[in-house]
């Protein structure tokens, strides 16, 4: 919806939305130590995010997946860590999720895994090293909710922030 700015007198496009989102699910999170040194981390989230009574201009979305928000998301790290280094593997999950209101433009399940060590070379500093994206996985993690939802070619081209590339990085880290 165009509209002039009385004061400035420059036209202003806006999108009205009227309504509520609810969210029911389980989430859960554990941590556990099955041998010295061995840790597993889990956090995993099951979840139906949903607008309520919820209009964006004439279109009722109520009953809508809320956008940008995965009805699954798991979070698993396995890591050793022993005197001064450690070593690390973590994995993400995320299931399906919409791009935008009208629940018409997919942005894919993906997962990634990130591979990390590090060493305390002393009591102020801590070199490590990481391999993110270790399978070179693809996703979107997002879609441009700034889209004009109602075009006619809502969905068919669209631009969205993709998972980055494998890559690596070695860091040095020291604290005062």
């Amino acid at each position: 919806d165009a509209r002039i700015d009385p004061v400035t007198g420059e036209t202003i496009f806006v999108i009205d939305f009227v309504g509520e989102a609810e969210t029911t699910g389980i989430e859960t999170e554990l941590v556990a130590e099955p041998a010295e040194g061995f840790r597993i981390s889990l956090s995993a989230t099951f979840q139906q995010p949903e607008y309520k009574k919820f209009a964006q201009g004439a279109n009722n979305l109520s009953g809508n997946q809320v956008r940008r928000i995965a009805e699954e998301i798991v979070d698993l790290t396995l890591g050793y860590y022993w005197e001064r280094a450690s070593v690390s593997a973590n994995w993400n999950y995320y299931g399906d999720r919409f791009a935008n209101n009208a629940n018409t433009i997919v942005l894919p399940s993906f997962d990634v895994t990130n591979l990390t060590a590090s060493y305390e070379l002393s009591a102020n500093a801590r070199l490590s090293l990481a391999l993110l994206n270790a399978f070179d996985d693809v996703g979107l993690t997002e879609g441009n909710p700034r889209l004009d939802e109602a075009g006619r070619a809502a969905g068919a081209v669209y631009l969205a922030r993709p998972v980055l590339p494998r890559r690596a990085t070695l860091a040095i880290d020291f604290s005062f």
